[in-house]
């Protein structure tokens, strides 16, 4: 089966003509976004764009440019029913949560799901074995494994290292909206210290719409010597309510560019680096996203470009100085939040890290022991300097050691690491029985 297209210029994005050229629709329905590339998502970016599919199943979807079905995926959780198609210009696509695929990929399916005796299966087939044309039928939009409704997930992906690309420089969507910019975060003190959840940070609110954002009063504030910035912003496209994230966020300082981060690709690899891209006590406290523009020196996500003096501001004057804060779409529309910063005289630059039991630095394994415990965290555990803190408190009888208080749930480790607790009694019938309980 093969659907006709027609290719409205006035919806090509400006200066990718040629890319947007390349695919064809996934979908016979208008393309509209509930969630789009790079989106901040729990330990992870999000790896394509969520099309909506009228909130039923049963759409058509079809393959976006010429290719063959290289992954046959079906799962109960994850991408759920999914195919993978390989591309002869170095791309290829993936089409998730689909309910069910044509009949002569279904039959194949069944047959090695039958002989693997599993309905979980990954499949690679011949290249050869389904060859699939521009346009054509490959399945049907559904809701299958780790959905929360049903929608059709797509990917593009680069075939070389399958890292995965923004799609829709390649499947135009209509968007008008500027991004929204709701909160600033300051940080001040000594940048190792801020990541550790020691440093001072303070909150503010902003106003504004239009893309023309400032704070509601507190102008200019008031840093210590070093300061960073974060914020919260998200993003609208036409025809949706769905909240969707930004493609780039720029500071300058007196229109000097000191961060920049761009959302166009990244590897799978990196993409637990985003528990120090946000503020992940934030995170934890609230479940909202704020972003940091400044980089902890362990955070190696490749979307940072432009960077100076680790997206920080230093202040050795008392002179008025002008923070811009751009977010940028993926359609080119813009949002600034700008205000004034001023050194604060009555403010030192000595650091107070609090009490804490160990520096762990973040290049180097790290351990720690005491008496009925063991933590040993490899090097680059963390993305910065870690002022490790621990006591432990007594436990009930239904306890079998004492309650230990490693740290806190507020800073990310980046790695697993081994923890070791001896208990005070062993009953010897319960050897195999012991486990740790995390305790909320």
């Amino acid at each position: 089966m093969y659907k006709t297209f027609i290719i409205i210029a006035a919806l090509l994005i400006a200066g990718n003509d040629h890319k947007s050229s390349l695919f064809v629709s996934p979908l016979d329905i208008p393309l509209i976004l509930s969630a789009n590339f790079g989106e901040l998502r729990s330990g992870h970016f999000h790896s394509g764009v969520d099309f909506k599919t009228n909130g039923v199943k049963g759409e058509p979807v079809y393959s976006v440019a010429d290719g063959y079905i290289y992954r046959i995926s079906v799962s109960p959780t994850g991408f759920g029913k999914a195919l993978y198609i390989r591309h002869s210009d170095g791309l290829s696509t993936v089409y998730g949560h689909l309910d069910s695929f044509i009949p002569s990929i279904t039959e194949f399916v069944t047959g090695y799901q039958y002989k693997k005796e599993s309905f979980r299966v990954e499949i690679f087939p011949e290249k050869d074995q389904f060859i699939m044309h521009k346009g054509e039928l490959i399945g049907f939009s559904g809701n299958s494994g780790g959905s929360l409704g049903p929608h059709l997930h797509f990917e593009v992906r680069n075939s070389a290292n399958e890292n995965p690309l923004d799609p829709i420089q390649y499947l135009p969507v209509e968007d008008n909206i500027k991004p929204i910019i709701n909160l600033l975060m300051v940080y001040s003190g000594n940048p190792a210290a801020i990541a550790n959840g020691y440093g001072e940070k303070a909150k503010f609110y902003v106003s504004g719409s239009g893309g023309k954002y400032h704070l509601t009063g507190n102008d200019p504030l008031k840093v210590s010597g070093k300061a960073g910035f974060g914020i919260s912003t998200w993003d609208f496209v036409d025809n949706s309510w769905s909240k969707c994230g930004v493609r780039s966020i720029d500071v300058k300082m007196d229109g000097e560019i000191i961060y920049n981060h761009t959302i166009d690709e990244f590897s799978f690899s990196e993409t637990r680096y985003i528990n120090s891209h946000i503020d992940y006590e934030e995170y934890v406290r609230t479940k909202s996203y704020v972003q940091k523009a400044f980089v902890s020196p362990n955070d190696k996500l490749s979307i940072y470009k432009e960077i100076e003096g680790n997206g920080l501001v230093t202040l050795t004057d008392h002179d008025l100085h002008r923070i811009s804060i751009l977010v940028t779409d993926y359609n080119g529309n813009r949002s600034s939040l700008e205000f004034n910063i001023q050194k604060d005289r009555s403010q030192t630059e000595n650091f107070n890290t609090g009490t804490f039991v160990k520096k762990m630095p973040f290049a180097m394994p790290n351990n720690f022991s005491h008496h009925d415990i063991k933590v040993a965290f490899p090097e680059n555990s963390f993305y910065d300097t870690l002022f490790f803190d621990y006591r432990k408190s007594p436990a009930g009888d239904e306890y079998y050691a004492d309650i230990h208080h490693v740290h806190n749930r507020y800073f990310p480790v980046h790695k697993h690491f081994n923890l070791s607790i001896k208990p005070d009694v062993v009953n010897e019938h319960l050897n195999d029985k012991m486990c740790f309980v995390y305790l909320d």
